[in-house]
């Protein structure tokens, strides 16, 4: 099908994503006008649309996939037919192609603030295109940058090359850089900063500054950059201790770099947080000459490093100065400054890269990194060479005759696809996951990858042939199909399908722990309404009317909290979720909701981080995994909600998946309290009022999650925590009379009564003759999520044998799940 046509100039590609598009074009032929209306119904999705393979954070990065085509016509600074023209002043979908080569003199920095654009260098005839003097800056969402080289030579004083952050309120997210050459700067050849997430550098060459050095990764006003991924990028002959600086950012994955120095008297790398890092170094190669450790990992010794405490790295397979093969310990790679940060064992489980030996990836980045289409440029090949020979070439600001046919052809281009996969099965796990397993694919380079696609949506990629697909509904049928992808973005066609069904919510389906409708008003003492007992004790915070339903806590930022002391039921292993109601009265970092305490956090729920954002937050061997969102408002209610599910971590923000971060293991367990609205390890406390707190331990579904928004917690009195059942027969379940409804807030109550009552309308119920029951009491903790069942012990022997249930609106009803006679079939959640 063809999915372009081009009208006065420019080409018109039909948009990817699934539906219809329809567009009018008038053509004047002498005196007659045509119209033609032209609609097009595309067979497969946005997310698969770049044609190349992006691996790690920015892997989901789609650039301008299905939009216009512009061509650059000239190099002008700007106006009709310049990149500027098309790249800043232009919006909507957009890839961007070149009919020009040579060197664009930029007066002022072009501003990327338009999402969706992919601007492809390898497009341009003969030596391709430079851009210098000013910056290109991205400011976006969804941005590609491929084959093109900025280097803006303006000295010591001048720009950074590439800056990658935020403006005028704008953070980027999912943004590649491919193929990129970048030198002469006056900063940072390419700098990470202000909040950006999702993205991956890869394959491009950073060289020759004159700055700090190549590159830094740094907090900023709206917070700390997040999930990067640098990937067989070269940096060479930089100044300073930036091949890169690491200073912010969570999520950090380093795999199959290149870094070279001719002289380096205090390492070439800097790992040294100014807010949380947790970074994987691995398989890199450090070319220095001297002896000198590559990396310097600050602890905070000197104020360097303030968040060396909440940091960590893990080190496998580096090679340079210190470690010069694998015989040697991998912490010998880095020299270790007061103190440095906790090394950790376990690899942190980031978006996945195809990744070699170190020794390897030395020869593969040297041949193939840079924008090496159409050709490769004298600069970047004296940087290669100086790589290869030990030589040191100063920035010299020769611009090459981009203009003229390259003095070499540019390389074979591959274009055949891997096979297809074949044998692709599907296990269900659970009623939130399935694995996906295939037979690898061959290609006549190498595969790099595979695309997953469900439902006909591409979902993810991955290095492997495994994938486990998480945080699915429960009895919902998935189909998946995966295609093979070569390092030249060739991609097989898609396997044969296969389906399956997630299984049911387990019953009883409740799972929760402890909650807290504070609706007290007075004393020092905070009832469970759960039942379980996980009773707390208020220190500080004052009663308040001005809750979220009814009564609430306030809290006043310096020390007042409310203390549940440790339990089983407390200790969250395999799942969890958490939920508040809160209403910050000033949205300054470090408020803490609700935390699990030990060591460290073992489970945490914070309005307010070290970035002034939410976050769900859980402990896993040594290490915190942290799911984060936007800033909340100040002075407003906002729910907020944390899960984990075994595999993946998310932050829930008024009822919607605002974050999640994939993490496989189990939650750490402590003999340390759960506080409310403060906590005793960093003495960071909630200021503003908190309500309405559940703790569960499986993970909820968004819809349940949405349903305890919109529904505030039953307290119980202690009065009504038993109740006198009547005498019923097993062949029916139990209709209790003189249970009264709760009214919008309050305790529930329930009245005795001896005469026996029967129903057969409730669904679900097993006719199974038996003898009637001669017990007529039960114990039963009730009024919590009345449409689920809630177990209780009917006969006092400390078995759950009965379930308390009632549909939203009707009578309250008791139910045997007794798995031995008289009784026999439960029911549960899914059958109202």
């Amino acid at each position: 099908m063809k999915t372009s046509l081009e009208v006065n100039g420019i080409e018109k590609r039909v948009p990817t994503s699934i539906g219809i598009w329809t567009s009018r074009i008038t053509h004047l032929i002498g005196f007659t006008i045509f119209t033609f209306l032209l609609s097009f119904t595309p067979a497969y999705v946005l997310a698969a649309c770049p044609d190349f393979f992006i691996e790690g954070f920015g892997r989901n990065t789609v650039g301008g996939c299905g939009g216009t085509v512009y061509t650059v016509t000239n190099l002008n600074d700007s106006g009709p037919g310049s990149l500027r023209e098309f790249a800043q002043n232009r919006s909507g979908p957009r890839i961007i192609k070149f009919g020009v080569s040579g060197t664009i003199n930029l007066n002022s920095s072009i501003t990327i603030g338009n999402s969706f654009i992919t601007i492809d260098g390898s497009s341009a005839p003969n030596g391709g295109i430079t851009v210098r003097g000013r910056p290109i800056s991205i400011y976006a969402d969804h941005v590609i940058l491929r084959h093109i080289r900025v280097r803006p030579a303006e000295g010591s004083d001048g720009p950074d090359a590439i800056q990658i952050g935020s403006s005028n309120g704008v953070t980027a997210s999912n943004v590649v850089l491919d193929h990129v050459s970048t030198s002469w700067a006056g900063d940072g050849n390419i700098d990470i900063v202000d909040g950006a997430t999702d993205i991956t550098i890869q394959w491009s060459i950073l060289s020759q500054n004159y700055g700090p050095g190549a590159m830094l990764i740094r907090t900023g006003g709206p917070g700390a950059p997040n999930r990067i991924t640098l990937h067989h990028n070269l940096y060479a002959n930089n100044a300073g201790q930036r091949d890169p600086a690491i200073n912010a950012g969570d999520q950090i994955d380093l795999v199959n770099n290149v870094m070279y120095r001719d002289y380096a008297a205090y390492g070439i790398m800097e790992i040294a947080p100014r807010a949380p890092v947790h970074a994987n170094l691995v398989n890199n190669y450090f070319k220095i000459s001297g002896t000198s450790k590559s990396v310097r990992i600050y602890g905070n010794g000197d104020g360097k490093a303030p968040y060396a405490s909440q940091s960590s790295v893990y080190l496998k397979g580096n090679l340079g100065p210190g470690r010069p093969n694998d015989t040697y310990p991998e912490t010998s790679i880095a020299e270790m400054v007061d103190g440095g940060l906790t090394v950790v064992n376990t690899r942190f489980n980031y978006p996945s890269v195809t990744t070699t030996s170190a020794s390897q990836a030395f020869n593969d980045v040297l041949a193939n990194v840079g924008a090496t289409l159409p050709c490769r440029d004298s600069v970047d090949k004296g940087v290669v060479n100086d790589v290869l020979n030990g030589t040191d070439k100063t920035p010299v600001d020769t611009f090459p005759d981009l203009t003229k046919p390259c003095s070499t052809p540019p390389p074979t281009a591959d274009t055949t696809p891997p096979s297809t996969p074949t044998g692709l099965a599907a296990t269900v796990i659970s009623s939130s996951q399935i694995n996906l397993s295939w037979n690898a694919s061959t290609d006549n380079v190498g595969v790099a990858g595979y695309r997953i696609f469900r439902n006909s949506a591409q979902v993810a990629t991955t290095s492997t042939t495994f994938y486990q697909d998480t945080g699915l509904q429960p009895s919902t049928t998935y189909t998946y199909r995966v295609a093979a992808v070569d390092a030249a973005g060739n991609a097989s066609a898609q396997s044969s399908s296969v389906s399956a069904t997630t299984s049911a919510q387990p019953f009883p389906g409740t799972g929760l722990v402890a909650a807290y409708a504070l609706e007290e008003g007075s004393g020092t003492v905070v009832a469970d309404a759960s039942g379980n007992k996980n009773t707390g004790v208020l220190s500080g915070a004052a009663w308040t009317t001005q809750g979220r339903y009814g009564k609430a806590l306030s809290f006043d930022g310096v020390n007042d909290w409310v203390t549940i002391n440790d339990a089983p039921s407390l200790d969250l292993t395999t799942g969890m979720t958490l939920e508040a109601w809160v209403y910050p009265t000033a949205v300054t970092p470090t408020r803490d909701v609700i935390i699990k305490e030990g060591s460290a956090d073992m489970y945490n729920l914070y309005a307010s981080n070290y970035a002034g954002r939410p976050e769900s937050n859980v402990r896993i061997g040594s290490q915190n995994y942290t799911a984060v969102g936007s800033t909340l408002p100040a002075n407003t209610w906002t729910h907020l909600a944390g899960t984990y599910d075994g595999t993946t971590l998310r932050l829930y923000i008024n009822g919607v998946q605002a974050a999640s971060r994939t993490q496989t293991g189990t939650i750490q367990v402590s003999s340390g309290p759960v506080r409310i609205g403060g906590n005793s390890i960093w003495g960071e406390y909630f200021r503003g009022r908190i309500d309405e707190i559940r703790i569960y331990n499986r993970p909820l579904s968004q819809q349940e999650i949405q349903k305890d928004m919109n529904t505030p917690i039953a307290t119980i009195s202690t009065a009504s925590s038993s109740m006198q059942t009547p005498r019923a027969t097993a062949t029916s379940a139990s209709k209790l009379t003189g249970v009264t409804r709760r009214p919008e807030r309050g305790s529930m109550t329930s009245q005795t009564t001896s005469t026996p009552a029967t129903s057969t309308s409730v669904p679900g119920a097993a006719p199974a003759p038996a003898p009637e029951a001669t017990l007529t009491s039960a114990s039963i903790s009730w009024g919590v999520s009345e449409d689920v069942p809630v177990p209780g012990d009917y006969d006092g022997d400390g078995r759950k044998d009965i379930a308390v249930w009632r549909p939203s609106e009707g009578n309250w009803y008791l139910h045997p799940t007794s798995p031995t006679p008289p009784w026999s079939q439960p029911w549960g959640a899914l059958d109202d």
